[in-house]
Order: structure tokens, then sequence, then C-alpha cells
């Protein structure tokens, strides 16, 4: 036992440690590091708060799990697609207010503090042992460079979110949620008429903090995604002929999928790749589990995640079309007829139930529940959306086709991965063209290896997604929910190349993954040296700076301006931008795959005066004009005036007051 003066000696340097480290934080502080902890802490109690929620609504199904991983991250999953959906429902009774979501996430961790202790107790005692493989040294090597781009992408989530559609839409819309303290559409965006499952998650996080907490819960999917992968491997591939060499079958899987120059960049960002792939492999995983278990809870729930991965992206059909061809496939082979035909029906409705609610919201404000898909069959209503819109932005959707019959698209994809990887997926949508062919090369190899379940049914799955997303828009960012199942399948190849006396393949899979291990890095800092998000990550850089410089074309000073001196009574017009995320006042901003109200109004008002009461009647106070963003643009249509349209809109600009201006990007007032 301490004796009392000892006692007393440790309190004593315990103050003195701490005084002296406080002052040595005041002097050389790290910029924002408390804030950045906060950030953390909200994401945390988010993925935290759906650990439990989770718990509980898996309780209902009854399901036996083959690990405790394998149950926590369903917990996880199942509880981020409750708050998804209670955001959405929180929006409908217009309750957007931070402490109502500050309640709901903390209530559950509370109340049940029990089960979040029982868990942590569970993971400290429980250990993945991987000094016991033969294959120690490979294995490090692999947790080495999957924990290195795990760091990389952790701090670029730091960087404030430059890209395109994050801008435009994954962001602006939640943050006009957030205003108007309700889920709304918003006129001249297209985009919200989307399903907005991910965008319900962004809504959330930014009611709780700023637009950091969207791109750190794209980075916990990840996580959750990497952690999914290892037990998936572990659970469907322990009794098969990788048997001993699952454990480095699994990390194998993960370092393959993180490795990939788009996971890299997506998974900080606020785009809804991520997310989709989390649900569709959550899809996936339940839907093998009830292939193998026999239990059709299982199916119940691969219902209720493959609508949630509709829910995120119109593209999460083609998963529910590729699972009931799997489930044909089964009745057929098993003869069961009626069950078969019942458990197809059971789900498809859970699937299309749980996508509802966007379908439902669509049919009341649009009149057609997957807008703007099926516009000329359905209709639509409240849109001023033309034919020639729709052109347009379908003509976006396929511009990337191959022009050659698909046999010849498919034997040229390898060399236009190489040659011309923009063929599918230009501008912004590159951020997922680099990577695959690592893919490619490895799947080859699986005819020198015997298939068996479950990588049969997956091999049948990711052949019908692939071939349904080539014959239909082939931009490769929107093949990006495949990649974490090709690298289970690349995995699993190289594994079984291996084990065999194919000494030639084993030295090219070697030779090859080392090599595209490292284009991959390279690609992925060549991108990341363009955004340059690692300064102003770390401090290095203000946030004013970096959106002044980085963004092309950078609204951003004229935002300020804006967010600073305007009244909240004031609603801005925009005029050759879209990127509207940054500006925090009332504002339209027309979508170039929408009518711009501007061109109507001008080309029917007789003078600039005219077209000034016009856009004052619309509550229009001002007018943000991006000269050099609006000529990128020019293509869109988005100034396709008549003589008299044009004469109107250049007499006022130069006849109504200009108020602040930088590089070419205007603030007019209209008073």
């Amino acid at each position: 036992m301490q004796s009392f003066s000892t006692q007393i000696l440790i309190i004593l340097y315990s103050i003195f440690t701490i005084l002296l480290i406080t002052n040595y934080f005041i002097l050389y502080s790290i910029p924002e590091f408390f804030i950045k902890l906060i950030q953390i802490f909200i994401v945390f109690t988010l993925f935290l708060s759906s650990f439990v929620i989770g718990k509980k609504i898996n309780s209902l199904f009854k399901n036996n799990f083959n690990s405790e991983l394998e149950e926590n991250v369903f917990n996880i999953a199942l509880g981020i697609g409750f708050y998804i959906i209670f955001t959405f429902l929180l929006g409908v009774l217009r309750l957007y207010y931070s402490p109502i979501f500050w309640i709901i996430l903390v209530l559950p961790i509370i109340k049940y503090k029990e089960d979040i202790i029982t868990a942590f107790i569970k993971i400290h005692k429980s250990k993945i042992d991987i000094t016991s493989s033969n294959n120690i040294l490979l294995i490090f090597v692999l947790l080495f460079f999957i924990c290195l781009c795990s760091i990389f992408i952790f701090i670029s989530c730091f960087a404030p979110p430059t890209y395109y559609d994050s801008l435009v839409y994954h962001l602006s819309l939640p943050q006009i949620y957030i205003n108007e303290h309700k889920l709304c559409s918003v006129p001249f965006n297209l985009y919200s008429h989307f399903p907005q499952n991910m965008e319900m998650l962004y809504t959330l996080g930014l009611l709780l903090g700023t637009e950091i907490i969207p791109n750190l819960i794209s980075f916990g999917l990840l996580l959750i995604l990497i952690f999914s992968c290892y037990s998936f491997c572990k659970t469907f591939f322990i009794n098969t002929t990788i048997n001993d060499k699952v454990k480095i079958f699994g990390i194998l899987s993960i370092f393959l999928f993180i490795i990939m120059p788009f996971v890299m960049l997506l998974s900080s960002s606020s785009y809804v790749e991520i997310g989709l792939t989390f649900f569709t492999f959550f899809t996936i995983y339940s839907f093998l589990l009830f292939f193998k278990e026999k239990t059709p809870n299982f199916l119940f729930l691969s219902g209720i995640f493959c609508g949630f991965t509709i829910g995120t992206k119109y593209t999460g059909f083609i998963t529910l079309i590729c699972l009931t061809l799997l489930l044909i496939i089964k009745f057929i082979k098993d003869k069961q007829y009626t069950v078969g035909l019942k458990q197809i029906l059971i789900f498809n409705f859970i699937s299309l139930t749980i996508f509802l609610p966007w379908g439902i919201k669509n049919i009341i404000n649009v009149g057609n529940p997957v807008f703007p898909f099926l516009y000329n069959i359905i209709g639509y209503k409240n849109v001023d959306w033309n034919i020639i819109s729709a052109k347009k932005y379908f003509a976006l959707l396929t511009e990337y086709n191959s022009k050659s019959n698909i046999f010849n698209g498919l034997f040229n994809l390898p060399w236009e991965l190489i040659n011309s990887p923009s063929k599918y997926g230009g501008g912004i949508d590159v951020l997922g063209d680099f990577g695959w062919l690592l893919f490619f090369l490895i799947i080859i190899l699986l005819i020198f290896v015997n298939l068996e379940f479950p990588l049969n049914l997956i091999l049948i799955y990711s052949s019908v997604h692939f071939i349904l997303w080539f014959i239909t828009k082939p931009v490769l960012r929107f093949l990006v929910p495949l990649s974490i199942i090709l690298s289970i399948i690349s995995s699993f190849t190289i594994i079984k190349i291996w084990k065999t006396n194919l000494h030639i393949l084993k030295i090219l899979s070697v030779i090859t993954i080392v090599f595209f291990t490292i284009s991959n890095l390279y690609i992925y800092f060549f991108i990341q040296d363009m955004i340059q998000p690692f300064r102003v990550a770390l401090g290095l850089e203000t946030k004013d700076d970096y959106l002044t410089n980085r963004l092309k074309y950078s609204p951003y000073p004229v935002f300020e301006y804006i967010n600073k001196n305007l009244s909240d009574k004031d609603k801005i017009f925009f005029v050759g931008e879209q990127r509207s995320f940054y500006c925090k006042k009332k504002y339209i901003a027309s979508n170039v795959f929408a009518p711009n109200p501007l061109i109507d109004w001008a080309n029917n008002s007789k003078n600039y005066l005219e077209l000034i009461n016009k856009m004052k009647s619309y509550g229009i106070t001002h007018v943000i004009y991006n000269k050099n963003e609006g000529q990128r643009l020019l293509g869109y249509g988005i100034f396709n005036f008549s003589l008299q349209g044009k004469k109107n809109w250049e007499e006022l600009i130069s006849n109504t007051k200009l108020l602040f201006h930088y590089n070419e990007v205007y603030l007019y007032s209209l008073e």
C-alpha cells in the first residue's frame, strides 16, 4: 500500500504534468485539434448508437450469426439504416433541429450502456491470431499497407469538400433541408427527386457538426466494410479448399479493395458510392447467409439491405435484379416452385417497401416514383422539365456507352482501361476510372481453379451485375459497389493459384499485385496533388485559402461576402454556377439538366427593367454571376437566349449595382 507522502507526490506530479502539457499545447498547438476531436466524437457517437439500435432490431430476427464480429457489423449496418429512415421521418414532420438529433443519438447509448460495455469487453478479450500463420511476413506487409491507406484516407477527411457533385447536391440539398427544417423539393434542382439515403446521413451530420462530418461518415462506413469483408471471408471459406489460408485470404481481400484509388478517394468524400457499396455488400452477405443457413430470416434481412441500396442510388435496382435471378435459379434447381416463388415475392416486397418512402415522396411531388426515369411512360408533374432537358440528362448517362456490340465492347475493355480510361468516366467521374485492370487480370485465372460455394454464386452475381452495368451506362464510378466482391473473388483466385504447382502463375500473380500496388498509390497521390487536401486537413492552410485556391473558378470569396454582409431576408439567384453548398443565405440555383428560368424570364421581357421585376416577384434580391464557370457550362445551353433575351441580360448586369467581385465572379444587387 502506498504511503500518504507517496500519494501526495503522485498528485503533485500529475498536476505539474498537466500544467506543463497544457502550456505546451497553448504555445505549440495543433490547429483545430480539439475541433477535430469533437468531429470524430460525433461520428463515433453515431456508429455507437447505430450498434445498440441495430442490436435490438437484429434480436427480432433471432438469427444465429457465425461470430461476434459478424453480429456486430450487422448490428451497426441495421442501425445506420434505422437512422436513415428516422432522419427521413423527422424531415417529413419538419423537425430538423439539432437537439432532437442529439437526443435520438445519445438516449439509446445511455439506455443500453450495459450492451455497449459487454461488447467492448468481448472485443478486448477476442484476438485474431495471425502469428500462427505460415505467411506471417506477408500478412504484416498487407496489414501495413491497409493501415497506411486508412491513415491517408482518414487525414484527407478533414479537408473541406470540393468534389463537384457534393457542392451541387450531395451536401447542398441537406443544407437546404436544414435551413427549412424539413424535407422538401428544391426548385430547379433535378437531384432533389433522387433517392437520398446517404444524403439523410449527411443531413444528420450537418445538423450535429460541420461539412467534415459527412466525410468522416464515409470513412466510418469504409471501416465497417473492412471488418465485414474479413468476417465474410471467414464465414464462407473456412470449410472450403482454402480453409488453411482463410486469414490471409480475408486480409488480402481487404488489401485489394482498399488499395484501389477510387476507394481511397471516395472514402474521404461526401459522394454516395461508399454508402452504396456498404449496403450492396450487406445485401449480398445476408443473401448468402440465407443460402448457407437455410434460414428465411436472413432473406428478409437481405431484402431490407437491398431496399437501402435502392434508396441510396437508382442503380441499386441492379442488385435487386441479380439476386432475384439467383433465387429463380435456386428454386428451378431445387424444383421447389411454390416455396421459391414465395421467397422471390417476399424478397422483392421487402426491398421495395424499404425504398417506398422515396417513391411516395416522388409520387406526391412529381407524380413519378422513379423520376426522372420512365418520364415518358409514367409522366411527371410540378417539374419545369421538358423533352430537351430529358435528352440532355440521359445523353450524359449514356455518353460513355460502347458504340460497338457488347462482345466487341467487352473484348476491348481491358485495352480501353489502359489507353482511354476517361471513356468510362470523364470530369469528376474520373475518380472511378483507375485500378480496375487488376481485377480483370486476376479473375481470368479462375479458369485454373475449381469453383465452389459461395464463389459460384458470387461469380454469377458479379457477371450479371457487370453485364447490366456495361449495357446501360458504363461509368466506372457506378461499378464501385461491385469492387469489394471483385476483391474477394480476386483474393480467392490468388490463394488458389498459390496452392498449386503452377509456378509461373504464382510469380506472375505476385508481380501483378506489386506493380498495381505501386501504380495505384501513384495514381492516388497524383490526383490528390491536384486536390491538395492534406495541408488544409493538417491545419497548414486555412479553409478560406483552400476553397479560394483549389476550387476551379471558385465562387467561395463571393459566398463569404454574401454570408457576412447580406441579410437572411435576401435571396440570391445563381447564374453560371451550380456549386451552392457554401452559400448560407437563401438562393435559387438552377441545374444544367433543368430549364434555366432566367432564359424564359429574359426572353419574355420587353427590357431589362421588366426582367428585374420578374426576378423580384420570386423574392430575388441579388444575382451571382460566375463568368468563367458559365463559359465552361455553355454547352449545356444555360445561355440559350433569344436576341431580346440576350440584350436584357447584358443590360441587367451593366446597369445594376455591383456589390462585390473576385476573379470574374460577380455579385449584383437588384435593389
